[in-house]
C-alpha cells in the first residue's frame, strides 16, 4: 500500500513539473510577442495576400520567423541580433532566401525605430517640466542655445551644457584616495543614473552646438560608454585631472603642509625658514601655482611628464630662492614701547615656461626652454619627505623658522 501511494504522489510531482516547465515556455512566448519588435514581426509573418503564390524564399524566412517568436528564450537587443547573424551564418540557406530576410530585417527595424520615436515624442510632449533652473537656482529657459531638455521617468529636466560638462567630469574623474574609479553620471535632482540614451544626446547636443567637449566625455563616448573599458584606456587622464579638483577642495592646512615639504625637496628651497607664525593664506596664495606643477610630479601616472614637472619645479623654486632667500622670516622690531612684528612677504611673480619666443613660428618649431638634463632631480628625497609616516611630526621640523630681531 505504501508503495503504491508513493507511486502516485511520484506520478504528480512529474505531472506538476511537467506542466510548470511548460507554464514558463508559454509565459516567455507571451512576453515576447508583447514586445513591439514580435508583434512587428507577427503582423510580418501572419500577413495573407489572397491569390498570390509565395517563392521558397519567402516561405522559409517565414518559418524562420515563427522561430524568433516561438524562442523560449526572453527577447533582448542580443537575441535579436544573434538571430540574424545565425540566419546569415546558415549554410544550407541560398543567397536569394539571405537577400529577402535582409530586406525583411531592415523594414522591420525601420518600423520599429520609427514606432519608437513616436512613442518618445509623445511622452516628451506630454510629460511635465520637474526643474526649471540651474544648479545655482537660476532660471533657464529651453529655447537657449546652451539649454538641454532631458527626459527622465516621464519628468522633464533642464541642464544647462556648463552643469552638465561639471557633472560628468566629476563622476568621470571620481578617484578616491589616487586610484581611479570613475562613476555613472547621475541626475543630480534624483540621483538616478543617465541611461545610455541619455548619454549620446547630451554628447551629440555639445557636438552639434559648437561647445568645447571635455576630453574625458569624448573618451567616454569612443568607448561606447563602457566604465569599464573608460577606465582602462583612461587611467593617467582620470588621475591628471582628479588631481586639478583636488588641489581646488583641498583646506588650507593640508596646502600648507604639502608647500613645507615641497620647499624642503630641493637644495635651493630647503635652506628657507618659514616661521610658524606666518600667515597661510598668504603661504598659500604665494605657493599654489608651484604646488599644481608639483601634485602633477608627486601623483602623475606619466613618467615623462613627472620628469618634466620636477625640471620645472626645480628651475621654479630656483628663482624664487634667488630672488628673496628670506622669504617667510619673522621680523620684530622695537620701536619705544611699541612691539612691531612683520614678516618677509617679498617674491618673485610665477612666470610659466615660455615655449616659443616668435609666436609666427610657433607652429613650426619646437622651443626647448627646459631639458631634462638642466636641473637635477631630487625625486627620492622628495617621495621620502612625502612618505614619512608621522606628518605632524614632520611638518612641525621641517616649518620650524627662525625670528630676526632688529
Amino acid at each position: 500500500m505504501q508503495q503504491i501511494i508513493a507511486r502516485i504522489m511520484t506520478c504528480k510531482y512529474d505531472l506538476k513539473l511537467k506542466y510548470r516547465k511548460r507554464y514558463k515556455h508559454f509565459r516567455f512566448i507571451y512576453f515576447n510577442i508583447m514586445h513591439s519588435f514580435c508583434k512587428l514581426v507577427h503582423k510580418q509573418t501572419c500577413k495573407n495576400v489572397i491569390n498570390r503564390e509565395y517563392s521558397n524564399s519567402e516561405l522559409l524566412i517565414k518559418i524562420l520567423l515563427q522561430t524568433f517568436l516561438l524562442n523560449p528564450i526572453p527577447y533582448s537587443i542580443k537575441t535579436k541580433f544573434d538571430f540574424f547573424k545565425t540566419v546569415l551564418d546558415n549554410q544550407f540557406i541560398n543567397k536569394e532566401s539571405k537577400e529577402y530576410f535582409i530586406n525583411v530585417f531592415f523594414t522591420l527595424q525601420k518600423n520599429y525605430w520609427a514606432l519608437n520615436r513616436l512613442v518618445f515624442r509623445y511622452k516628451f510632449n506630454k510629460a511635465p517640466f520637474q526643474i526649471k533652473t540651474d544648479l545655482i537656482l537660476t532660471n533657464i529657459d529651453e529655447s537657449n542655445h546652451n539649454v538641454i531638455t532631458i527626459l527622465q521617468n516621464n519628468n522633464k529636466y533642464l541642464f544647462t551644457v556648463n552643469d552638465l560638462r561639471n557633472i560628468i567630469e566629476v563622476a568621470l574623474s571620481n578617484s578616491p584616495y589616487m586610484f581611479a574609479n570613475p562613476s555613472p553620471p547621475k541626475n543630480p535632482y534624483n540621483n538616478m543614473p543617465f541611461s545610455k540614451s541619455i548619454l549620446y544626446q547630451i554628447y551629440f547636443f555639445m557636438k552639434r552646438g559648437n561647445f568645447v567637449l571635455s576630453n574625458l566625455f569624448h573618451n567616454y563616448f569612443l568607448c561606447n560608454f563602457n566604465l569599464t573599458q573608460f577606465k582602462f584606456d583612461n587611467e593617467v587622464l582620470i588621475r591628471k585631472k582628479f588631481i586639478q579638483k583636488h588641489l581646488k577642495n583641498m583646506d588650507n592646512d593640508d596646502l600648507y603642509n604639502y608647500g613645507i615639504r615641497m620647499l624642503k625637496s630641493t637644495k635651493y628651497t630647503n635652506k628657507l625658514q618659514i616661521c610658524k607664525e606666518f600667515p597661510k593664506k598668504l603661504f598659500i596664495d604665494v605657493m599654489m601655482p608651484y604646488l599644481r606643477i608639483y601634485f602633477v610630479y608627486l601623483y602623475s601616472l606619466d613618467i615623462c611628464e613627472r620628469k618634466n614637472k620636477a625640471c620645472q619645479l626645480n628651475m621654479h623654486l630656483k628663482k624664487f630662492y634667488k630672488f628673496n632667500p628670506k622669504f617667510g622670516r619673522k621680523y620684530i622690531r622695537y620701536i619705544g614701547k611699541i612691539i612691531d612684528v612683520s614678516f618677509d612677504t617679498s617674491h618673485i611673480k610665477f612666470e610659466g615656461i615660455e615655449y616659443s619666443v616668435d609666436y609666427n613660428k610657433s607652429h613650426l618649431e619646437i622651443y626647448e626652454s627646459v631639458s631634462g638634463n638642466d636641473f637635477e632631480l631630487y625625486e627620492n628625497r622628495g617621495r621620502r619627505l612625502h612618505n614619512r609616516t608621522n606628518e605632524e611630526e614632520s611638518v612641525s621640523a621641517e616649518s620650524s623658522g627662525s625670528e630676526d630681531t632688529m
